[in-house]
């Protein structure tokens, strides 16, 4: 083979070898994960250690009132004439959406509204309904007003009104209880001095139909104003006295409450005095460390005298505090 062949032929064999050219070819990326509402992460709610304190109820032929407490100021109400019905942890009505209320509650004892659930103040609630049909069952969900990211905190009630009385009846006067408290002995937590013993004295009194925000005159007192008795912190006390206040009530609960007052300084600070009606208080001043412990009790459906014995606190740990052990007797009138 000549030279000139031989090179054609080694070129040739060269060239096949060789890869084809073509289009160059990009990289491909590597594929972005969905993030579609699967791949979501929901945080879980947060248990905000709140509760419905104390719920209660009341009605008439054509309202009903439904009232609470709470360590939080703002609550959401709903009412229908249908049951409510669990749904998502949380009460719902069936069918048509309810429209909400917003209900206030009033501050029964300070504290910080930004705290945890045991810092935060107490707050009262009461919602009344007007209008409504005789011999009805009505049906309410109260809600803290929390941001989503909680667990509800809620109460649902069942309230029937009383049926529309005809002429063909007899009128009878609505039925009520006498209440009686009496206290005989006081457990002081904090004296209220930081050296030596407080010097303290006790008043009691049932709230009028069970609204602590009612002023009234106190029952009796384990001392005048200008007369007090020494009390330790830890220790309990014998008051000198039995302490009692009687009532007559329209309400199947009563509020008890036991009004402590402690002071160092009133004869060399020219305190004032302030007398008549008044509710339960709780400050500390330069002159006073007020506090008040405050229960509520159910009263049970009987004409002859029942007795409970329950144990009253002041609560939010004020300057001075401390509690009493408190006899509720009742029973309704004939």
């Amino acid at each position: 083979m000549s030279l000139r062949k031989s090179l054609i032929t080694a070129t040739a064999v060269a060239a096949l070898a060789l890869p084809l050219a073509g289009p160059a070819l990009a990289t491909s990326p590597v594929p972005v994960e969905p993030k579609g509402p699967d791949a979501l992460a929901i945080p879980p709610k947060i248990d905000s250690g709140l509760e419905f304190l104390s719920p209660t109820q009341s009605h008439t032929k054509t309202s009903f009132t439904i009232g609470w407490q709470a360590k939080y100021h703002k609550a959401s109400f709903q009412m229908s004439t249908q049951k409510p019905v669990k749904k998502d942890g949380k009460w719902a009505f069936p069918g048509q959406i309810q429209a909400s209320q917003i209900v206030l509650g009033q501050s029964l004892q300070p504290g910080n509204i930004n705290g945890l659930a045991q810092e935060q103040a107490t707050y009262g609630f009461e919602k009344t309904v007007d209008g409504l049909a005789p011999d009805t069952t009505y049906y309410a969900v109260a809600r803290l007003a929390l941001s989503n990211k909680y667990e509800p905190v809620e109460q649902a009630w069942e309230i029937r009104t009383s049926k529309q009385l005809t002429g063909d009846l007899d009128l009878k006067t609505q039925s009520t209880r006498t209440v009686q408290m009496t206290v005989k002995k006081v457990h002081i937590v904090k004296d209220g001095d930081s050296v030596g013993k407080g010097e303290a004295r006790f008043g009691v009194r049932l709230a009028p139909e069970g609204n602590i925000f009612t002023p009234s005159y106190w029952g009796a007192w384990s001392h005048g104003v200008y007369d007090y008795m020494k009390v330790d912190s830890g220790s309990t006390y014998t008051l000198p006295k039995p302490l009692t206040h009687t009532i007559s009530t329209t309400r199947d609960i009563a509020v008890v409450e036991v009004q402590g007052f402690e002071n160092d300084v009133f004869k060399q600070k020219w305190c004032p005095v302030e007398g008549g009606p008044s509710v339960g208080q709780q400050f500390s001043d330069n002159c006073w460390d007020a506090s008040v412990a405050q229960l509520v009790v159910s009263l049970p459906d009987s004409t002859e005298p029942t007795t409970k014995t329950v144990l009253a606190k002041v609560q939010r740990n004020p300057d001075f505090e401390f509690s009493a052990v408190v006899e509720v007797r009742s029973w309704i009138n004939h």
